[in-house]
């Protein structure tokens, strides 16, 4: 089941999934942020293709640890994916948002869900 949760953007703040879309062309991005979304465009659409340009890059902004925090992320928003390719991804309610919380022990709890 797909989790849809209401975010809040504060007032005078900009949707940056556009500026995502063309963030090479973006004013809105340092370089060593748009080295992580190349990063991620590789990771996601060749990960076996990792050009050399990018890896430069890569390793002239980012520690051997961080470059291993940024895949590990890059592997955890990405974890849904089978769900999404099986179309196993639909909402608990399509009539409206579903909120949720997490145990001490990790458990994810939709509300409103019994059980």
């Amino acid at each position: 089941m797909s989790m849809r949760r209401t975010v809040v953007r504060p007032d005078g703040t900009l949707d940056l999934m556009d500026e995502v879309l063309t963030y090479e062309s973006s004013e809105s991005f340092t370089e060593a942020q748009k080295v992580v979304l190349r990063l991620h465009d590789a990771f996601l659409l060749d990960p076996a293709g990792l050009s050399e340009v990018v890896r430069a890059q890569t390793l002239a902004h980012f520690s051997a640890v961080q470059i291993v925090e940024l895949a590990m992320k890059f592997i955890q928003w990405s974890s849904n994916r089978p769900n999404v390719a099986l179309g196993d991804d639909a909402p608990h309610d399509p009539t409206r948002l579903t909120t949720f919380h997490y145990t001490e022990t990790g458990e994810y709890v939709p509300h409103g869900s019994r059980g």
